[in-house]
């Protein structure tokens, strides 16, 4: 009965003491990790962001070359009129 007891205890007591040295390896995990995730992240949305450039750039050159088309429309009706300044 005391070899179990004491057998016991000294199992538990290495496991204890090597989960408490275990903490810096797993904090080094787990900023390993958080690293990876992050990169991720960053790169996600990174491609989100630059979609999101092209939507925008396609839709103001679309606006502007309609104003522009218009504009020149405007001045094949009217050659050689001056532009009314804006108030």
């Amino acid at each position: 009965m005391k070899k179990i007891f004491f057998v016991m205890t000294t199992g538990l007591a290495a496991i204890a003491f090597t989960s408490c040295n275990n903490g810096q390896e797993v904090q080094k995990q787990k900023d390993d990790e958080n690293a990876k995730i992050q990169s991720m992240v960053d790169e996600k949305l990174n491609a989100l962001q630059a979609d999101a450039d092209k939507a925008c750039d396609s839709t103001v050159t679309a606006m502007a070359t309609v104003k522009y088309n218009d504009f020149l429309a405007d001045q094949k009706k009217h050659p050689g009129a001056k532009p009314k300044p804006k108030p």
